[in-house]
């Protein structure tokens, strides 16, 4: 079992603004990150990367965060989190100056060691500050949204310093603009944390509400995003709009998503824009033309933030909250992971629409499991006002 006993909360004068400032530490420190999946793939002999080496290094953060999501917990319970949080964007920001002058592959591996386990670090504290808001829907919306303007701003900004300045100073040049970060991470408040910590697992099965978030992360951050392309092939220009799309939206809508919880609840939210996600995988499916397929990705992508943005929200009603947190962002990272996996293997496949209807029929059945789980009687469910 997971034995908690919290200290006294410190008094924050203004729960929302530590949310946002650890949203913003997380947001600048990813900007070396960012830029590299565009740059790697393309440039990998200017900065020494044998070329085989490319896609582990692109992934190798993403499996350092299974493990390092769950070693976080026990770290906080050791350290104070806005000590861990100042450290974990350190050390992002010194990945993003190593990036452009490191020739070896070993130190290339260890520095995306170093970026997996500051982003998880910094995730699972962006989170709790967030949740410590009374607005806690709103917060965690917002929370998303601020995070996801920081890599919008690297892929903006990182091929144009490129193109007039070489590898070395573009990266030098973004871990000069990530700088702010650790002030944003300096001014956070402390939190009080829990002080035991007795039988847990690192990862335990998933409950009925991770499986959405998994299924989520699998079809939509996984085999979409691979297979977009695949769909649109005649129109590759629409496939990157789209996927610019996705971002703009979880900017966006992230906080009206928030909103909308604190007001109308979490789960009416969180399921209808789940619901909603699968109807457009149907669409998906049985799309026919280029503007069917692009009103289907565009329906899947815009309610996808909504249940994307609003998932760590659950966390504020367990009793281990900082647990429960760290496990959602694992089972998310997994789905992704095994989706992107998958998805590279369904581009070898003459069609897709059978698979599509499988995985429409798979989230439904997810989605029905989960509201058995509930004690929202279904005629409450319905009544917004």
């Amino acid at each position: 079992m997971f034995r908690l006993r919290l200290k006294r909360a410190p008094v924050v004068r203004n729960p929302l603004r530590s949310g946002v400032f650890a949203a913003l530490a997380l947001a600048f420190s990813s900007f070396g990150d960012a830029f590299l999946y565009p740059f790697l793939p393309v440039h990998y002999a200017e900065v020494g990367v044998p070329v085989v080496m490319v896609g582990l290094l692109l992934s190798i953060n993403r499996l350092v965060r299974l493990a390092a999501n769950s070693l976080m917990v026990h770290a906080f319970l050791q350290w104070k989190f806005r000590r861990l949080t100042i450290l974990a964007t350190l050390l992002a920001i010194v990945s993003t100056f190593a990036h452009g002058f490191i020739g070896n592959i070993v130190l290339w591996i260890f520095f995306r060691i170093v970026w997996g386990m500051a982003f998880a670090t910094m995730r699972i504290s962006s989170i709790q500050y967030a949740l410590e808001s009374p607005s806690k829907g709103m917060s965690v919306g917002l929370s998303r949204g601020i995070y996801e303007i920081g890599p919008m701003i690297a892929l903006m900004i990182g091929p144009v310093i490129f193109n007039h300045a070489g590898a070395a100073a573009t990266f030098a040049i973004l871990g000069l603009l990530s700088l702010p970060g650790i002030f944003f991470a300096w001014q956070l408040p402390e939190m009080a944390q829990p002080e035991t910590l007795s039988g847990s697992k690192l990862l335990g099965i998933p409950s009925s509400f991770d499986r959405l978030v998994f299924i989520s992360a699998f079809v939509v951050e996984g085999i979409l995003v691979v297979v977009i392309g695949y769909f649109l092939k005649d129109n590759m220009a629409m496939a990157a709009m789209l996927l610019a799309y996705r971002r703009l939206c979880l900017i966006f809508l992230s906080p009206l998503a928030g909103w909308l919880a604190d007001r109308r609840g979490f789960e009416k939210i969180f399921n209808s824009s789940f619901f909603l996600m699968t109807f457009g995988v149907f669409g998906l499916a049985l799309a026919n033309s280029t503007a069917t397929l692009v009103l289907a990705f565009t329906f899947i992508f815009t309610f996808n933030s909504v249940n994307a943005a609003l998932a760590p929200y659950n966390a504020a009603r367990a009793d281990n909250r900082l647990k429960a947190v760290a496990d959602n962002a694992t089972w998310r990272d997994i789905g992704a992971a095994a989706g992107s996996l998958l998805g590279g293997s369904l581009l070898l496949l003459p069609d897709l629409t059978l698979i599509f209807l499988i995985i429409g029929a798979v989230m439904t059945s997810a989605l029905v499991w989960h509201w058995q789980t509930l004690t929202i009687p279904i005629e409450r469910f319905f009544k917004w006002k």
